[in-house]
């Protein structure tokens, strides 16, 4: 749907649909190298002298996540858009007013913790993500845009952080559905 759009937009502009294509993705590069945005997959890239590989690798991105969500697609909707979330912030440039994408995994994170606790557990991984995004939530973003060692470390620890919630939320998938699947044996094997 998307390429159908882009392409109809393209179709009343004055030079051809690939100049135009061309042309828009090397003002993408160009802005994905030079803006203030942090903790993205073209970042880390260009990190690691790879920064013409991004797209690939963002295509993998996308089609692993879509595998994801088509394998789980019967499970909690909230748990999924998660996970979804997290990758939408990693995904490409976003300036730090757009961590608030992270707030839906960290409302996750804090639903599970409630789920927990009437059942006598202590929700141990998810508490501590919990507190750790907290405290890595409130602060402004101005301070994100100066470079020194600690604003580096302060967004690696986000980025990080970020990874460790999605890795979470993914494995809680997982175990709710081998409980699912458990429970249907436990039933058929009892009638």
């Amino acid at each position: 749907m998307y390429i159908f759009i882009t392409l109809s937009a393209c179709a009343f502009q004055e030079p051809n649909s690939i100049l135009l294509i061309k042309q828009w993705l090397i003002k993408s590069k160009i802005t994905l190298n030079d803006s203030g945005g942090y903790a993205n997959v073209h970042q880390w890239m260009n990190a690691i002298g790879a920064g013409n590989r991004a797209l690939p690798v963002l295509l993998v991105l996308v089609v692993l996540l879509s595998w994801w969500l088509y394998v789980y697609r019967h499970k909690v909707l909230w748990l999924l858009m998660d996970v979804t979330a997290i990758i939408a912030r990693l995904w490409t440039y976003h300036a730090p007013y757009d961590d608030i994408l992270t707030l839906i995994p960290f409302i996750a994170l804090f639903r599970i913790i409630k789920l927990q606790l009437p059942l006598g557990g202590i929700a141990i991984i998810p508490t501590t993500l919990v507190v750790l995004s907290w405290f890595s939530m409130p602060l402004p973003p101005r301070p994100l845009t100066h470079q020194s060692l600690w604003v580096f470390l302060f967004k690696s620890g986000q980025a990080l952080l970020w990874l460790l919630m999605m890795v979470f939320l993914m494995m809680h998938v997982g175990w709710q559905s081998q409980c699912s699947r458990r429970k249907v044996v436990r039933s058929r094997g009892r009638s």
